[in-house]
């Protein structure tokens, strides 16, 4: 079974919940870069071909090489662009000594709850709505905000989320991936 994670320089990669840490913050990073990640980690010291790395992202589908460019970009964008050195001809390759580490606390709702934003300043007046929306997540798996523009659905839905409770609002990027069930 594969560890929980790895780290190196100031980053700490989740594999559990998909996510990586720079400097204890949360990095936005998509689902393909970190199956590239998460490839290139587990075959540190070796230089991953472009058509395996293709092929373990992308599987049964043609892609353009491009769009490797573009997940490695966003990949060393995350991480630091001297994390993953350029074979020439041949692919990519970790450049840093990830060490797996062992289980891991949850990550602190602070910087991020699942997939939610952390909330900038504090929402005043709603307390009636936000119990009222608290009320209906608890008896429904799914509750949907309505009402005219302007009257703050979008920033109570958030604020709903981050109250009821950040584990139960686990963004899909966190799902298992076919790609890594074998």
């Amino acid at each position: 079974m594969p560890p929980p994670g790895w780290r190196f320089d100031d980053v700490e990669v989740r594999a559990d919940e998909r996510r990586v840490l720079r400097g204890g913050i949360a990095q936005p990073l998509g689902l393909r870069a970190f199956d590239l990640l998460r490839l290139l980690i587990e075959r540190r010291g070796q230089a991953v071909t472009k058509d395996e790395l293709m092929l373990w992202v992308w599987p049964g589908l043609v892609v353009e090489e491009n769009n490797l460019t573009v997940q490695i970009s966003a990949l060393r964008k995350a991480i630091g662009a001297k994390a993953i050195r350029t074979v020439p001809g041949r692919g990519y390759q970790l450049a840093v000594d990830a060490v797996a580490i062992g289980p891991m606390e949850p990550s602190a709702v602070g910087e991020l709850a699942g997939n939610l934003p952390a909330q900038a300043t504090c929402a005043l007046g709603r307390n009636e709505e936000l119990a009222s929306v608290l009320s209906l997540l608890a008896d429904a798996r799914m509750v949907t905000l309505t009402g005219v523009g302007g009257i703050g659905k979008t920033r109570l839905g958030p604020q709903a989320a981050s109250a009821f409770g950040s584990t139960a609002f686990r963004s899909p990027s966190s799902w298992p991936q076919p790609a890594f069930v074998r």
